[in-house]
């Protein structure tokens, strides 16, 4: 997740200020990753690969992003709700709800499918795309983002009929992306 994560959540919360302390967590896809941002300036950012078990892989990442505060207390946190790994989202809403109440800081939840780098850059190339993946559990799911806002719901469905949706898009030349490496 990058500045678009925080301008997005900036405007539900409050408008950024220049010397505000935001960290955002994203631990829906294997790949999680965390970024310090002051104002909408990244800092420091890490990243991870954890197929499952993020709560083993998160700790050292967050751990030098902290220490970086040098006593300064985070304003704000951002968390990437997915859709992708339960587990995953789960435990960096339980690390940022932590770090809120020991911070005194506003607490944000933003779509991973709207807020990462990838998807600030496909919103400046296309009004409209979709963000597919492997929804675990043998299910698939594939939303539409349009103008870098979710458009209408997050589906859910069986491989045969992600399949043929997703060949529907293709054919209609939408742009198709996922976090998934598969």
């Amino acid at each position: 997740m990058i500045k678009k994560a925080v301008a997005v959540a900036s405007r539900a919360v409050h408008d950024v200020e220049s010397n505000m302390l935001t960290l955002v967590l994203e631990t829906s896809t294997r790949r999680g990753s965390l970024a310090l941002f002051e104002g909408e300036t990244l800092l420091e950012s890490r990243a991870f690969q954890a197929l499952r078990g993020h709560n083993s892989k998160i700790y050292g990442p967050l751990g030098e992003l902290l220490s970086l505060l040098d006593g300064r207390s985070l304003d704000r946190l951002v968390v990437g709700t997915g859709p992708g790994s339960y587990t995953g989202v789960r435990i960096a809403i339980a690390i940022a709800d932590a770090l809120a109440l020991s911070h005194g800081a506003a607490l944000c939840a933003l779509s991973s499918l709207v807020a990462g780098e990838q998807a600030a850059k496909r919103a400046s190339e296309a009004n409209r795309y979709w963000v597919v993946g492997d929804a675990r559990r043998r299910t698939w799911y594939r939303a539409e983002v349009r103008n870098g806002q979710l458009s209408g719901p997050i589906v859910t469905e069986a491989r045969s009929d992600w399949e043929q949706a997703v060949q529907g898009a293709l054919d209609a030349e939408i742009p198709v992306y996922t976090f998934d490496s598969e």
